[in-house]
């Protein structure tokens, strides 16, 4: 056995040498973000965000660890429940989020303040609509900047999506968030977390925490001493 061939059979047998464990250092750099969301709505949010996630993936971007939730209920009790989903994946090995976030609208409800100081508490990340997601959904067809109640937002998408109630039609067009986030950022919605005005909507911030998802947490890189090795190899 040659010198150079002893030293490429050493090397492949002590990946330690060469700046640890490659199999762990790979573990690692597969590691996604997992993001939960919870939402106020049971039917359109959830349908929203969880075709959304089938939308990247089938843009090549992977995000299979986003767990979303509809719950129907009012905002603190929203931000309670994804306090405890959180708590209690964080006790199982590999199953804790990275971010946690809550959809919620202001509607009618009397304690959405105390669902915004209760998130802000726990890191717990707040997406408000105002007056409801409905506008969220409709800065995807069109622009809308003037005060509106659920029934106008309602009657202004069966423009684009006929008999609209609730359920969202199988095509959707998903390409549009960017759209919708510029109309959204044109109405003040800019700050996550806080009450919008209405109409308004910070859920472009969960769209992108989506996004960005697809992204691992480190770049994988080739080790470029065994690839010359080989090459050189292949050479000789």
């Amino acid at each position: 056995m040659s010198t150079t061939t002893a030293a490429f059979m050493s090397s492949r047998r002590s990946p330690e040498k060469r700046g640890g464990d490659l199999s762990r250092r790979t573990e690692f750099r597969r590691q996604k973000p997992r993001i939960l969301v919870v939402c106020e709505g049971k039917v359109t949010e959830d349908q929203y965000f969880n075709r959304l996630a089938a939308f990247f993936k089938a843009s090549s971007v992977d995000v299979t660890s986003c767990d979303v939730e509809g719950i129907g209920q009012d905002p603190v009790s929203v931000v309670k429940h994804a306090l405890d989903k959180r708590d209690r994946a964080a006790q199982k090995k590999g199953e804790g989020y990275s971010q946690v976030w809550c959809v919620v609208d202001v509607d009618q409800h009397p304690n959405l303040e105390d669902a915004i100081l209760l998130a802000k508490r726990n890191n717990v990340r707040l997406a408000i609509s105002n007056m409801c997601f409905e506008i969220w959904v409709l800065w995807h067809f069109q622009d809308h900047n003037s005060y509106a109640t659920k029934d106008q937002l309602v009657e202004k998408i069966r423009v684009h999506i006929k008999n609209y109630v609730k359920d969202l039609p199988p095509v959707f067009p998903f390409g549009a968030h960017e759209d919708a986030k510029a109309r959204a950022l044109r109405a003040g919605s800019a700050t996550v977390g806080a009450r919008t005005n209405n109409p308004g909507s910070t859920v472009w911030a969960v769209v992108d925490a989506i996004k960005r998802a697809r992204t691992p947490t480190v770049r994988a890189t080739t080790p470029r001493n065994i690839t010359n090795r080989h090459d050189s190899k292949r050479r000789n």
